[in-house]
């Protein structure tokens, strides 16, 4: 592990991750426990297939990716020996998601396909929307957002047809982090707060924690930092409750991440590094690459630049080896920003070029918009002011696409609205209204979603207007590029 200059700190969180590793894991054992005493009375029929599936999943849940590995395999052979088709397609799933945690997402493909297939041949409609779903899954981490969308919508479609409640507050998660990752933040808060809804309709404690850390990542993106701590210790609170080892540790860094934009740097690598320990004990790569990642941007903003960069190019292997195109983008900004910090202005523009380049060309909003502004600061220190301009220019249109007033109103509205809807489905709530009241409320929910709509369409015209106005920017700066160029011939 690359060194660090905190000896002390690093011995004090060695203890806190002995004591969270152990955090209430009880019911999740017992539950595992019960399903083995349960398997060992069985015979080789459908009922033991359906019990190895059930055992696979909730060791997977709890990280134990070899043990789950094994029964939901073992659960395969007995499928397809005595015909069990259904167990067959959830047996192809298990194996596909623990592929997907384990970032082998060549075999998650084949496994997930494989699956949709034997469900296709039997109608099996559950089975087909999990396969969707873990399909779009696989698309997203490799950074293809249009088919991970694609993917998803049709899981939701089937999800819903079959009534599986739990099914369609998981893909409105889903859905809002795609939604997210383009820098549609109205409509990502909107599916995560449907998802929230859902989950407290159902009680789904783990679907809870991942909404309530989701809302608090999109609060974080619009630097709303207070709003993003509340909800990111409120999932926190509820991961540890269940045991939930990869969601503790992504908390933590979240929450890291929120004390660095704060300039609280000794709590910022403190929540990092039990994130990194964390996911060392676990064997998440993409974890990994994500604590390494926070702790290079801590370590840039300390001014301690070259273990900024050691960090910076671990977490980058990490991303390439397991094929992130996301992760591996964001890691190009941070490399390349690093670089300019360290006066290595050709090795900044060689990392920030190709950022920018694959930030387009998955479609990663927040990527472009660091990409440009880096590059705007690059080219001031080398005294490109005219290539500076146009940079910050972009940087600023992008940004502006994605953090402006319209937007802003439509997240408190979706906020507002869940908190009403929330409140309209108490029965003590309702019999404290009065008819006047409750008609009071009705005609300002109305206005609201008049008020919705209209800033809707404007938002619509502004944004065609942005992008007329990039085109114009990146016609202009063609045009001095190739100025440049016939001056030089």
């Amino acid at each position: 592990m690359l060194a660090y200059r905190f000896l002390i700190k690093k011995f004090l969180l060695l203890l806190i991750i002995v004591v969270l590793s152990d955090i209430c894991l009880a019911q999740k054992l017992s539950k595992i426990d019960s399903l083995i005493k349960v398997l060992n009375t069985q015979k080789e029929d459908s009922s033991k297939v359906k019990t190895l599936n059930d055992l696979s999943r909730h060791l997977w849940q709890k990280a134990s990716y070899p043990e789950a590995k094994n029964h939901a395999e073992e659960a395969l052979t007995l499928a397809e020996k005595i015909k069990f088709n259904t167990g067959k397609a959830d047996a192809y799933h298990n194996i596909a998601i623990i592929y997907v945690y384990q970032s082998n997402y060549g075999e998650a493909f084949k496994n997930h396909f494989a699956g949709l297939k034997v469900s296709e041949g039997i109608g099996y409609k559950k089975g087909m929307a999990d396969s969707y779903n873990g399909i779009a899954g696989v698309y997203w981490n490799q950074g293809n957002y249009p088919e991970a969308l694609k993917n998803l919508f049709a899981s939701l479609k089937l999800e819903e047809e079959v009534g599986n409640k739990r099914g369609v507050a998981n893909l409105f998660n889903n859905i809002g982090l795609i939604y997210s990752i383009q820098g549609n933040y109205p409509e990502a808060l909107k599916n995560h707060f449907a998802s929230l809804k859902t989950k407290e309709g159902i009680e789904d404690k783990k679907g809870i924690s991942n909404s309530l850390h989701n809302i608090g990542l999109i609060y974080s993106g619009q630097g709303k930092y207070a709003e993003a701590l509340k909800y990111f210790f409120a999932s926190l609170k509820i991961k540890e409750e269940t045991g939930d080892k990869a969601g503790v540790a992504n908390a933590y860094n979240s929450i890291g991440l929120i004390y660095w934009n704060q300039n609280n740097y000794s709590e910022a690598l403190k929540n990092c590094f039990i994130s990194l320990k964390l996911n060392e004990q676990i064997g998440s790569k993409k974890g990994i690459a994500l604590a390494y990642n926070s702790i290079g941007l801590i370590n840039d903003k300390e001014r301690n630049h070259s273990d900024a960069l050691k960090n910076h190019l671990a977490s980058l292997k990490i991303r390439e080896e397991i094929g992130d195109k996301k992760g591996i983008a964001c890691s190009f900004v941070n490399i390349g920003e690093t670089y300019v910090n360290l006066k290595n202005f050709s090795e900044a523009k060689r990392f920030l070029t190709d950022a920018l380049s694959l930030s387009k060309k998955i479609g990663s909003k927040e990527d472009i918009i660091k990409s440009y502004s880096v590059l705007a600061r690059l080219d001031s220190a080398t005294g490109s002011f005219e290539q500076a301009y146009y940079n910050h220019k972009l940087y600023t249109l992008y940004r502006d696409s994605t953090i402006n007033e319209d937007n802003s109103k439509k997240m408190v509205q979706t906020q507002m609205q869940y908190e009403f809807t929330k409140k309209e489905d108490s029965l003590k709530y309702q019999q404290s209204l009065t008819d006047k009241e409750l008609q009071r409320q009705t005609l300002l929910m109305q206005q609201h979603q008049q008020t919705f709509l209209i800033k809707e369409k404007e938002f619509t015209l502004i944004t065609n207007e942005r992008q007329i106005q990039q085109l114009k920017i990146e016609k202009d700066q063609a045009d001095f590029a190739a100025q440049k160029i016939f001056q030089k011939a």
